[in-house]
């Protein structure tokens, strides 16, 4: 096909596919909502207003089907007498998008566990690595790299990340979709410079049918993706960004597909190692998401919601650009500075990231410093810090103290994680001296911390047995929780939205009564001890 001709075929395609999504998704709205299929709010991490629709993913594949046998039957024979070969690895990705849209449909409906749903999505994109038949051949700055065996493993692990990553970014209306419609555009002009005809085409489709979604998507959004259409999303577009940059028998690239996907690909590795660091579950609900903090900030600065949108895929398209660029010219190194502009720029503005980094830094300091004093055979360090993962409320009051106990019990580690999803809240403390003892040597006690009948995080201490000290160090340990449940109380209360002028926060005489009640927390617990 002439490139004339399949720029026209991508305009009528674009079209057709935003004229089906507006037409269809009203029907399968009411349908949704007529069978119980959607997202009823929660006072932890759903906090929407009333019952939405999750029949978002349905509706773009529905969507989607019908505009590619349109274009099939009537658009590309009116263009060009070549017919586009539809091979084997295409009738693989239409079943497994299927595949996925039902398991989608079943978790919105029923709520399935994360290792279950994992399960499935491992079943389904190793079905399609199968008929997928890649070349088992990777590119990296012009070095050619050959897997052999792990082609398999690492296609499924690839398109597992997609699928979760995309997954991850659907907490805000219109996040997911703009993503989506921005990458999904990328990757039709992508496949329009390398020759890639099908994709070109699938990808133009598919980022039309968001177009549509967004419209009832967009705040306040009357219609979800759900799980059935941001797992679909992931796995569509993750398969097209690899095919849209692999001509024929060529190595894969590997820059470009990443930096395509860029954006829910970083929210997601900064939500695992955020999770891992602060010893959470990786299934954790959490609101400290790349759109939760876009969210915080245009709130900060009293702007609409729609600018979350927008500066979502503001970031999109920047990392998109850098993948379109590096294929024009031939040069990862362009795609790869996308990338790090994208980390850099949001880690050093402190909108997203910051954090995160500070908790790597941390650990890995520690590590270092008991490996150091390990070898040298010094005095262990002790390595004390506290980060606010979210939010804007001052911890030290409930941190400090227990740092003060921990100091005068020598206790040997402590940690205080936080996470309060609702208040947009999150905080991770660790106290810790040197390498740890033995685990027969070792006393450890966790405790779940309840606020208004809520878990609100966890209190870990370990120390090392001593003869009945330990049990003189939980009784003035039980003491100290008891002094700090009214500070704890008191800042889960603390409703003072972050767009207040200092002038009210500076009004309150939280300050001075703070430094007071630690004083005399301090006091009974040496009277205690």
């Amino acid at each position: 096909m002439q490139p004339s001709a399949l720029a026209k075929v991508l305009i009528l395609t674009a079209f057709a596919a935003w004229f089906f999504s507006i037409l269809l998704i009203p029907v399968i709205r009411w349908g949704a909502c007529r069978i119980g299929l959607v997202d009823r709010p929660d006072p932890t991490r759903k906090l929407h207003r009333g019952e939405i629709a999750l029949a978002g993913g349905l509706a773009i594949f529905v969507s989607g089907l019908i505009t590619m046998l349109v274009v099939q039957r009537s658009i590309i024979p009116t263009y060009s007498a070549e017919m586009l070969a539809w091979g084997d690895r295409w009738l693989g990705l239409l079943f497994a998008s299927l595949a996925m849209v039902v398991l989608g449909v079943i978790d919105d409906r029923y709520n399935l566990r994360g290792k279950h749903k994992l399960l499935g999505q491992i079943a389904i994109v190793s079905g399609l690595a199968y008929v997928w038949q890649p070349t088992g051949q990777v590119s990296l700055f012009g070095w050619d790299v050959g897997l052999g065996s792990m082609t398999y493993p690492v296609l499924v692990f690839w398109l597992l990340a997609t699928i979760n990553a995309v997954n991850l970014i659907d907490g805000a209306d219109g996040a997911a979709g703009s993503f989506g419609l921005v990458a999904a555009a990328g990757i039709s002009l992508c496949a329009f410079i390398t020759g890639q005809q099908e994709v070109a085409i699938v990808a133009a489709a598919l980022g039309a049918s968001l177009a549509g979604f967004l419209c009832f998507n967009r705040p306040p959004a009357s219609i979800f993706l759900g799980d059935s259409g941001s797992m679909l999303l992931g796995l569509v577009l993750g398969t097209l960004a690899c095919w849209s940059v692999h001509r024929g028998k060529e190595s894969q690239d590997l820059l470009i597909p990443i930096a395509l996907l860029g954006v829910p690909l970083f929210d997601s590795l900064v939500a695992v190692m955020r999770r891992v660091l602060t010893g959470r579950s990786i299934y954790t609900a959490d609101r400290g998401h790349l759109h939760h903090t876009l969210q915080a900030h245009f709130k900060a600065k009293t702007l609409s919601p729609m600018w979350m949108i927008i500066a979502f895929g503001g970031l999109s398209l920047l990392t998109s650009s850098g993948a379109i660029v590096g294929i024009l010219f031939r040069s990862d190194f362009l795609a790869l500075m996308a990338i790090l502009i994208l980390m850099l720029g949001l880690m050093w503005t402190k909108i997203f990231g910051h954090a995160e980094a500070r908790l790597l830094a941390s650990h890995t300091l520690r590590m270092s410093d008991s490996f150091v004093s390990k070898v040298r055979r010094m005095e262990p360090k002790v390595h004390v810090s506290g980060v606010p993962l979210q939010g804007n409320r001052e911890w030290d009051g409930v941190w400090q103290p227990l740092v003060e106990f921990a100091e005068k019990n020598g206790l040997w580690r402590m940690k205080l994680d936080l996470n309060m999803p609702w208040q947009h809240e999150g905080y991770h403390g660790v106290w810790a001296r040197g390498e740890m003892p033995d685990k027969s040597e070792q006393w450890t006690v966790r405790i779940p911390i309840f606020c208004q009948e809520r878990s609100i995080g966890r209190l870990e201490i370990i120390g090392r047995s001593e003869g009945n000290c330990q049990i003189q160090s939980l009784e003035s340990f039980s003491f100290l929780i008891n002094e700090l449940q009214p500070e704890i109380e008191r800042m889960v209360q603390c409703l003072t939205p972050a767009k207040d002028s200092q002038e009210a926060v500076a009004k309150q005489p939280k300050t001075k009564e703070t430094t007071e009640d630690r004083r005399k927390k301090r006091v009974r617990i040496a009277a205690a001890e």
